[in-house]
Order: C-alpha cells, then structure tokens, then sequence
C-alpha cells in the first residue's frame, strides 16, 4: 500500500493531486452498505475531504447510474422530487400503428408475393400520471439507481422535515417489498 501526504489528499481551499485513493476498510463497508436495499446512508465531513469523490467512486462501482440534486437553501421538497423525476426521464409508449403491407409481382419466370404486418397502438390514460413518493420509488428501481441528496444540512427546516419523511415512505416501501 503506498503512503500519501495527507495534505495532497485534503485540499479544502486547493485542488487536490491525488483525487481518489482505494481505503479497503472503508471502501468494503461503503459497498456492502449500497448493495443493501433500502438503505439509507449518510456523508458527512469537512468541505473538501473526498465524500463526493468516495461516493460517486462507489457508486459507479454498485449502481448503473446515479441521480443527483445539489440543495441549496431555497430548494423545496416539490423541487426536490421533480428534479427526481427530470432526471430519472422516464421514457412510456405513447402509441402504436398497425399496418399491413402487401406486395405482389409477377414474372415471366416467377411468381413472388410478400406480406408485412405492423402492430400500432395508441393509448391515453383517463388522468394524468401523478408524481407521488411511490410512483418515483418505482422509477428508482426500474432504472436501478441511486439517489444522492446533496448538501441536505443547507436545506430549511421544514423542508428537511417533508424530505426526511419522503425518505420513510422509501424504507417502509423497500419492508414491504
């Protein structure tokens, strides 16, 4: 195992020379805890010591892709589950056409017929989809993603409140399942 400076390593105000360094321990916990459903893990540390650099690292690592949001201050809790949902960009079938396409040819040597089908079919819900907790939980897992909430602590009160039950309806929803 090579040895670092721990100051080429921490740069709060500077950008570091060595982005990312493998900490088995801590790597192997930080795994088994993202390939556990329905965890919920939390980040903390001083700005600049490597969580997002961890994080992402491992993520790329467990997860087919990542979503993330950056909270600021003014970021509400709708902000935060469309922002879910814009990322997530859940594509559905909006319509399908049926066609039938026939050839027929004649040749002084040859007959050749050809048939084709197409199926086409268009549907409409009666109301539009809702963007609820539950329906972005299934997204998440169709999509096999990961939520990264950034900089949570920035959030208001009350906001963090709404979240932090968003986040419940996740645990109950995996207990579930």
């Amino acid at each position: 195992m090579e040895n670092y400076l721990a100051s080429n390593i921490f740069t709060p105000t500077t950008q570091a020379i060595h982005t990312y360094i493998e900490r088995e321990l801590l790597n192997e916990r930080l795994v088994d805890a993202l390939r556990t459903p329905g965890t919920q893990l939390i980040v903390y540390g001083l700005t600049g010591s490597g969580k997002s650099t961890l994080l992402y690292n491992k993520l790329n690592q467990t997860y087919e892709g990542a979503i993330s949001i950056q909270c600021t201050r003014e970021t509400t809790y709708e902000q935060l589950l469309l922002n879910a949902f814009d990322q997530l960009g859940p594509f559905f079938t909006a319509e399908k056409n049926r066609s039938i396409k026939e050839e027929f040819g004649i040749d002084f040597k040859t007959i050749k017929s050809n048939l084709s089908q197409s199926d086409n079919i268009k549907m409409s819900r009666i109301l539009p989809a809702q963007l609820t907790p539950e329906r972005l939980i299934r997204l998440f897992g169709m999509s096999k993603c990961c939520w990264v909430i950034e900089d949570f602590h920035k959030l208001q009160d009350l906001q963090k409140q709404r979240i932090a039950q968003l986040m419940k309806v996740f645990m109950d929803h995996r207990r579930k399942s």
